[in-house]
């Protein structure tokens, strides 16, 4: 698993090496510190040193003290340099992967559960990280050397760490094994919670309407005891590493009081020695706890690798056909044709929402789509710029399956406005000119005059430079659909579909805007969904649909004449004064 990350390191490749080397650099000086001091008590104090060695290992150990300590600072440097950057190319390639997922793709990972991995995960990594090229390679070394030391000071003392350091070893590998599930358990935790605090933050309108704010709050209070509780039943198995290992530390201080008293006491052993053995256990010891938190660290950012993985190595539910960028497109002229097109959902019913669909919308045509709630509107019309698959039969534009267009190509000849009007953070110019990028401000006011919103954005404090909130909460819901809809004009697409986008309008810039589309989009197909009869009744053609089927199809005096589920829409609009089906 670790190879697959080694790559979102290699841009840090000099940090991530200066790192443990001066670790390992600032181990050595640590080293040799008590070995200078056992000969300062050995032969400066109790033997016929003197004063004069006394100062020359003091003035030594001032030296590597200093040098141990710019190597220690300069690695934790380095390393938060290399995480940092980990954690940057690692969010990176995260996003740039949802961003080739289709809806299909996030509906099954869940944009609470993405944004999760990218923030919560990533960071758990680039700690890691962080941690791995100081403290996991500290650790070791340390451990190893210190040992040696410590076996060529005295070798039956060094069995005192023979018997405990394995028995903190096996401690440290079950606790590691329990909690590496109980961390799975706390990020899939998180993603509830974070599903939960966006579905609120998203509907907050809804929630004050309703005053249904105690039952989101209890809501909450669910996810985030659930949270509580994973987080508890992981953390009371790690708090347990604390008094394992501080008990066999003290063990092995109380074993080394013991033995290397007694060789002291014999004269096998010299005080000095025993000194600096104390001190080589200790370092020992405080690596072994070391590495334990390490460890279990480890496990944690274990987890959170495998959720990251499982995006990183998904295969997008649509991707470019293979050789589709260097096949000749067709010329653009906005033909689209559904060839006995079945459709259905994969987290869904299983039932189809499309059955056996065939129609030939001819190009620069104007062509609505009307029926009930549910009957497959939407999913029709997501269908041809390929935001899903069919799953029976082809949709073709300009005469080619669009699935053997590159998606970028085949998405830059349609402009869109979904059902959900959505406005990002920035200027009206800024959000217009998502449209088209290179769009000249006479083209930008024209888009924005077509779609009947120059009038209210000039009234507005700074005209095209005024600041929209997130979502364009900051104006009303006619004015986001007359914005989305400028933005999709400026574009000039070949196809322009409208998604229900006029529902927020009255009747007369409903009108206008239709007005524009003759005018100004002339060679422009026209898809339009729509609720409102006097939205679709001059279309030139009207598609009907009803239970996954066309009920019927032509215009709107034919539909009059051959289909009563029409007459019955028209009927019911003209008697009730509503503008719903």
């Amino acid at each position: 698993m670790i190879r697959k990350f080694v790559p979102y390191l290699k841009p840090y490749k000099k940090a991530a090496i200066l790192a443990p080397s001066l670790i390992v650099l600032e181990v050595i000086c640590e080293l040799i510190i008590p070995l200078l001091m056992a000969d300062i008590i050995d032969i400066g104090l109790n033997g016929d040193g003197g004063m004069p060695l006394i100062w020359k290992r003091g003035a030594l150990m001032l030296l590597l003290s200093v040098i141990s300590l710019i190597s220690g600072v300069s690695s934790a440097r380095f390393s938060s340099i290399a995480g940092q950057g980990f954690g940057k190319e690692l969010r990176g390639s995260i996003f740039d992967k949802i961003q080739s997922f289709s809806f299909a793709d996030i509906d099954r990972f869940s944009s609470a559960s993405l944004i999760t991995r990218l923030t919560n995960d990533v960071s758990a990594l680039q700690m890691m990280v962080m941690m791995g090229l100081r403290m996991l390679v500290r650790a070791p070394v340390m451990l190893f050397t210190a040992l040696v030391v410590c076996l060529t000071v005295n070798a039956r003392l060094t069995l005192v760490l023979l018997i405990i350091v394995p028995l903190m070893a096996a401690a440290i590998f079950t606790l590691m094994r329990v909690c590496s599930r109980l961390f799975t358990v706390f990020q899939e935790k998180i993603d509830a919670l974070n599903d939960t605090v966006q579905e609120n933050l998203i509907a907050v309108r809804v929630v004050k309407a309703f005053v249904r704010g105690k039952y989101e709050h209890k809501k909450f209070q669910t996810a985030n005891d659930a949270l509580r509780d994973a987080g508890l039943a992981a953390v009371m198995r790690v708090i347990l590493m604390n008094p394992i290992m501080m008990l066999a530390m003290y063990g092995a201080i109380l074993g080394v009081l013991w033995f290397g008293g007694n060789f002291v006491a014999n004269g096998t052993m010299l005080s000095g020695d025993l000194y600096s053995f104390f001190t080589y256990i200790s370092q020992v010891l405080m690596s072994v706890m070391m590495l334990a938190f390490s460890l279990l660290h480890l496990t944690r950012s274990g987890a959170c690798a495998k959720r990251i993985l499982e995006v990183l190595e998904a295969e997008p539910d649509i991707a470019d056909a293979p050789g589709s960028h260097e096949r000749v497109l067709p010329e653009k002229q906005g033909h689209v044709e559904f060839r006995n097109v079945t459709f259905k959902y994969r987290a869904g019913t299983g039932d189809n929402v499309l059955d056996n669909i065939s129609l030939d919308i001819e190009p620069g045509s104007f062509v609505a789509v009307i029926g009930g709630t549910g009957t497959g509107k939407s999913t029709l019309v997501n269908l041809i710029p390929r935001f899903y698959d069919v799953t029976e039969g082809c949709v073709l534009v300009d005469g080619l399956d669009v699935r053997e267009y590159p998606i970028e190509a085949l998405r830059e000849r349609i402009g869109m406005v979904l059902q959900t009007n959505i406005l990002f953070s920035g200027t009206v110019r800024e959000n217009l000119l998502w449209g088209d990028s290179e769009a000249s401000e006479e083209q930008m006011i024209r888009a924005a005059k077509d779609a009947q919103a120059y009038d209210f954005i000039m009234a507005m404090p700074d005209g095209f430079d005024t600041k929209l909130e997130q979502g364009g909460v900051n104006v009303s819901g006619g004015q986001k659909q007359r914005l989305c809809i400028a933005r999709a004009m400026l574009r000039h697409p070949s196809i322009l579909i409208l998604d229900d986008s006029t529902s927020a309008v009255d009747s007369d810039t409903e009108a206008r805007i239709r007005e524009s589309f003759h005018r100004n989009l002339k060679g422009t197909t026209v898809i339009i969904i729509a609720q409102r009869i006097s939205s679709v009744r001059h279309a030139d053609k009207i598609i009907l649909l009803d239970d996954d089927h066309i009920a019927g199809m032509g215009t709107h005096e034919e539909l009059l004449e051959s289909s009563p589920i029409y007459r019955e829409i028209c009927m019911s609009q003209q008697e009730g004064g509503i503008g719903d089906v």
